[in-house]
């Protein structure tokens, strides 16, 4: 739609106007462009020159030399046409949901457990960067990562405890799609490693003490 604000000045620089900035020298056409007449011009060449109409315009025939005969009418066409931007184009991009699931295997969850996963791959490229990583509770649960350029991505939990903890799902690849969500499931499991449904402790399993039994033997006492 034709901006109705829009006009257009075009100047004409010749005998009857030497600098081109003389009163008359230039006429202003509206956003329709139309025709601009100067009359009673001396003969001889005149430079018709489009002010500058700014970035959005294509200019063509400006700046041309234009015969003015005696007697006789001489035309000349400026033509402008407006530079069409497409919109940008929204980036293709996926999204990648990962489920952190805890097994505490029938044990009260600790509250200050924590577990830490990150994604890499290309728009992670190196898995440490802002974003690339998030820290689930103890129980748990799920986060999305949005905005994902398509690739490959490598879904790993860091700084996990394997001597407590047995995790699947950690290291793999998962392919991200534009304009679709992809899924993966991580999973630790507490390990026993009391072996008999004790409470876990830090100690490695061959590290543990040992219970101590003391054995006695009762005999009867029989007198004579």
């Amino acid at each position: 739609t034709p901006d109705a604000a829009q006009t257009f000045e075009i100047c004409i620089t010749g005998p009857s106007f030497p600098s081109g900035s003389e009163e008359g020298a230039c006429q202003v056409v509206g956003a329709a462009g139309g025709e601009l007449v100067w009359t009673n011009l001396l003969p001889g060449t005149y430079v018709v020159v489009e002010s500058d109409p700014g970035v959005d315009w294509n200019v063509t025939g400006s700046s041309a030399n234009v015969e003015v005969p005696a007697a006789t009418r001489a035309l000349h066409t400026i033509t402008n046409t407006l530079i069409v931007v497409p919109p940008p184009v929204d980036p293709q991009v996926g999204s990648l949901d990962v489920t952190k699931v805890v097994d505490w295997a029938d044990k009260t969850p600790d509250a200050t457990q924590s577990f830490q996963i990150c994604i890499a791959g290309p728009s992670f490229p190196n898995g440490n960067e802002a974003n690339a990583c998030y820290s689930f509770s103890a129980t748990g649960g799920s986060h999305t990562w949005t905005d994902l350029a398509p690739g490959a991505y490598t879904v790993t939990e860091v700084g996990v405890d394997t001597g407590l903890w047995t995790v699947t799902g950690s290291g793999a690849s998962v392919e991200v799609v534009a304009n679709n969500a992809a899924s993966h499931t991580v999973t630790n499991t507490l390990i026993d490693v009391g072996g008999e449904g004790g409470t876990p402790t830090a100690l490695d399993p061959t590290d543990e003490p040992a219970a101590t039994f003391t054995a006695r033997l009762y005999l009867p006492a029989v007198q004579r």
